[in-house]
């Protein structure tokens, strides 16, 4: 089997035009290279995770090839929810960082 791996890495903090956290990035790169280990030696079913949003991005791009659910528990990215038809197989459970923002605001 020959995934083609397809990163689109974006830092929400920073301008567009300046790079990722290269830590960030290191680690979203090892969370691809593990589901493609798994894909290959494993039956994967889905994958729940991974834990940030930059990787549930990435790692969904993978599985979206080869047709296998992801469950993102802990991504906070609000694209993620509203680009349905971008991660088809991506279901993000845990609500976008402004609602933490407005429950916090509200306490």
């Amino acid at each position: 089997m020959q995934i083609e791996v397809k990163l689109e890495l974006t830092d929400q903090k920073k301008s567009i035009n300046q790079p990722i956290n290269e830590s960030i990035f290191q680690s979203t790169l090892l969370c691809c290279f593990a589901v493609c280990y798994q894909l290959e030696e494993k039956n994967v079913q889905f994958v729940i995770g991974p834990e940030w949003s930059d990787a549930v991005k990435a790692v969904s791009y993978i599985l979206e090839g080869v047709n296998v659910p992801q469950i993102a528990p802990f991504a906070t990215n609000p694209t993620l929810s509203l680009a349905v038809e971008d991660f088809p197989y991506l279901m993000k459970v845990s609500p976008p960082r402004k609602f933490d923002v407005l429950i916090q605001a509200s306490i």
